[in-house]
């Protein structure tokens, strides 16, 4: 009995301490509560802030990246670094256009075997301000052979175009171009043809000029006059075409030497294949001859810049050692107005492409020294140009390919006619034929080129090939056919000849 009121005391007594103690335990477990809590909305708020200064920190990020120039590079057009809000950009492009020749002829006069020469080494700047509304252009011809001439191009361009699609881009410069015609040999760097066509190699050329201005008015469309197509060019230029260079002087009023040159595309809207890749082009070459001969002028002094288009002058297009096929000297071919159209016609279907050009050049004042038994006459030279190119196989396969695709092969054909004659319908009053004035023993002369090539593109707008040459010159200056390592009759001046000439090609725009 006594035991059980000890246990029962003892109970009573943990009662009286574990009731005690509940009051004090409830209120420590509210407070750990309470001081989590409180954590947790500092840890929020702190998370918050984090949240917000990563925000601010990302922002000022992009905006130090997009103030930073940015860099581009386009196959074929170059490297761009332009400033973020187009105020400035500067573009750098080379071109790459490497030869080895296997020649005709004698090494000893230029005629050369397996040397390797530079047909184009042109880097090129451009420099832009103002997104490009202004634009100066500046470019070096660094080729080889003894054919480089330092400038290959010094412009400034105003893209009037910007301010409304129907205004030209006007530029201007000492070192300029102008519109040659392209069908007679297509971009160096796309298509298979090395050369231009003799007669516009030997006057008017890539078309570079000196000292002048110019207008184009690019990719136009003609739907507003119900013609589904466009216009691709219309150039216009005032100055020394194919004068002078490096900026010198070509001694001459502007107004004498004037350019304009159209090409149209007029159903490149149509869906029809057949239509749609038909594109026409026609220049002309207006140029005035002044008349001055430097033989008059012995001692005064004054040296007589040359006018390319005063002289008529053919040759080969064998780089290592141009060959003389008819030249009518540096003595000019009269006073006057000298006119030079080349027409054109492109077809394009599919794979294949068909290209013909013309050359016609009028001097209608013949020899600048009336002499007896050498009446001025009229001095002419026509030329046309056939060419056929077809994408042979690509990756793709069969009858594909294209410049931009590696893999791609083309292949191409071309016949060339160019005939000369100089100061015909002269002579003596009441007869007919002209005296000689080309100082070779003839006055006319009749080239046939064909040519043949084939390339293989390695990537875009870089590719190697090789072009067969093959020629036949009616007459001949005798020291022509001795360079040629053709038999020299000197009893028998003008005799003409044949030959071909190879040239393996590495071609690369950057």
């Amino acid at each position: 009995m006594k035991k059980v009121s000890s246990f029962t005391a003892l109970g009573f007594v943990l009662a009286i301490i574990f009731a005690a103690a509940l009051p004090a335990r409830a209120q420590s477990v509210d407070q750990r509560i309470n001081t989590l809590e409180a954590e947790l909305t500092r840890l929020k708020a702190e998370q918050v802030q984090v949240k917000s200064e990563q925000i601010e920190l990302r922002k000022n990020a992009l905006a130090a990246e997009g103030a930073l120039p940015t860099f581009t590079y386009r196959a074929a057009n170059g490297m761009r670094i332009e400033a973020a809000d187009k105020s400035w950009s500067i573009r750098f492009a080379m071109e790459a256009h490497m030869r080895m020749l296997f020649m005709t002829g004698k090494m000893h006069f230029g005629r050369t075997n397996g040397e390797v020469m530079g047909r184009r080494f042109r880097p090129r700047w451009n420099f832009c301000v103002v997104n490009c509304f202004y634009e100066i252009e500046y470019a070096l011809d660094d080729d080889g052979f003894g054919t480089s001439s330092e400038l290959q191009r010094g412009a400034v361009w105003v893209h009037l175009e910007q301010i409304s699609p129907w205004l030209p881009t006007f530029y201007l410069g000492m070192d300029i171009p102008s519109e040659s015609g392209e069908y007679g040999s297509a971009s160096s760097f796309t298509n298979w043809q090395m050369e231009y066509p003799l007669i516009q190699r030997g006057l008017i050329n890539t078309g570079s000029a000196s000292n002048g201005i110019g207008l184009n008015w690019d990719d136009k469309p003609l739907g507003a006059l119900g013609i589904p197509g466009k216009i691709n060019r219309i150039n216009l230029v005032m100055a020394a075409i194919s004068e002078s260079g490096e900026g010198s002087s070509a001694f001459r009023d502007a107004g004498g030497n004037f350019l304009a040159y159209i090409s149209v595309d007029p159903f490149s809207e149509l869906k029809n294949k057949w239509l749609e890749g038909l594109s026409f082009e026609m220049g002309v070459w207006f140029c005035k001859i002044d008349g001055f001969d430097s033989d008059s002028n012995e001692g005064s002094g004054f040296t007589d810049p040359e006018q390319d288009c005063s002289r008529l002058r053919l040759r080969d297009n064998g780089d290592g050692g141009r060959t003389t096929l008819f030249d009518t000297g540096s003595r000019r071919l009269g006073r006057g107005l000298m006119h030079y159209l080349y027409p054109g016609v492109q077809w394009e279907v599919g794979p294949y492409t068909l290209r013909v050009a013309g050359q016609f050049a009028r001097w209608h004042n013949g020899n600048s020294r009336e002499t007896e038994g050498n009446r001025p006459g009229l001095t002419k030279a026509n030329g046309w140009n056939i060419a056929h190119d077809l994408w042979l196989f690509s990756p793709k396969g069969w009858l594909t390919g294209a410049p931009t695709a590696p893999g791609s092969i083309l292949v191409g054909t071309r016949f060339e006619r160019a005939s000369v004659d100089c100061n015909t319908g002269g002579g003596r009053p009441g007869q007919t034929g002209s005296g000689e004035c080309t100082g070779a023993g003839f006055n006319r002369n009749v080239v046939l080129v064909r040519e043949w090539g084939i390339y293989y593109f390695l990537m875009n707008r870089m590719s190697v090939g090789i072009n067969w040459t093959w020629y036949d010159a009616k007459n001949m200056p005798n020291a022509s056919r001795f360079n040629l390592g053709l038999e020299s009759d000197n009893d028998r001046r003008g005799k003409g000849g044949k030959w071909v000439d190879v040239a393996l090609n590495f071609r690369v725009r950057f």
